[in-house]
């Protein structure tokens, strides 16, 4: 699992030494993976975006030239250059998978930290083993509202045929926080909440007790079923309140990759330090 940010970038008018094709061509540089390039591309197939090879600059990976860019397009791309910039991005099964935050920093001496979103998230999650606890909905709330400022800059998550969260492996307590947060989600947007499409075919144990890369194998292993009636041919958005290893992740894509999904995209709230399963 790759993590990436875009680090930095810089949307500029072209000078009249530069103007090659269009006079309202502007250049766009950024200091981040190319797959950035092909990421905005996707996301604005109604904009020219050529890859220039020949223009390098300072701290800069990679520019491209945009060509008759529109006031209202403009201004999008914009807002999705900054979703991107304020987010990471992981590489994953899915087509984009996009985290929030990281969960924790590392403190004085190297101990782990909680970050704001980190914080939300243990205040929000119910963690008592008794299956009637809840966490805090009106933190959950503030959690799922960060996610639509995202969802809101982001052209292909607003526009998807249909919301998931991913399956707990608890099935008896009274409260999720994926699932709330993709239900509120849903609801904010007038998106269908589809996870009646998707099933444990088996119980699970929480991945946090997995104490290697092949327990969580072996333990999420063909484990989500798909009714593929609801799932053939939409773009689907899954939501996660955390990700550590990405198994779960990675299964549920597969699952619905199987089940003939149009498009997967991922969007989590936090995503842990550890590293040894990265």
């Amino acid at each position: 699992m790759e993590i990436q940010r875009l680090k930095r970038y810089s949307l500029v008018q072209e000078t009249s030494e530069n103007k090659q094709q269009s006079p309202s061509s502007w250049l766009l540089w950024v200091d981040s993976s190319i797959d950035y390039y092909h990421k905005l591309q996707s996301a604005f197939p109604e904009i020219h975006i050529e890859l220039l090879s020949g223009l390098k600059a300072k701290n800069y990976n990679w520019c491209a030239r945009i060509t008759d860019l529109s006031e209202v397009l403009h201004q999008a791309l914009e807002r999705c250059l900054k979703a991107f910039s304020r987010t990471l991005c992981i590489s994953s099964d899915a087509d984009e998978c996009f985290t929030l935050s990281w969960h924790s920093k590392s403190g004085n001496g190297g101990k782990p930290k909680s970050t704001p979103m980190g914080q939300w998230v243990q205040l929000a999650k119910s963690y008592s083993t008794d299956p009637h606890s809840r966490g805090s909905e009106t933190v959950a709330d503030l959690i799922a509202e960060q996610m639509n400022e995202f969802i809101n800059r982001h052209p292909l998550y607003r526009t998807c045929d249909g919301i998931l969260s991913v399956l707990p492996s608890n099935l008896d307590k009274a409260f999720d926080l994926p699932t709330y947060i993709a239900e509120k989600v849903a609801r904010d947007y007038n998106i269908p909440y589809l996870n009646s499409a998707i099933f444990k075919k088996r119980r699970t144990a929480q991945m946090k007790f997995c104490l290697s890369l092949d327990d969580k194998l072996d333990n999420i292993a063909n484990s989500v079923g798909v009714h593929s009636k609801f799932i053939s041919g939409k773009n689907l958005l899954i939501i996660d309140d955390i990700i550590d290893s990405g198994m779960t992740i990675m299964e549920t894509c597969r699952s619905l990759r199987e089940a003939k999904a149009r498009s997967i995209r991922v969007l989590i709230a936090t995503k842990t330090l550890k590293r040894r399963f990265v």
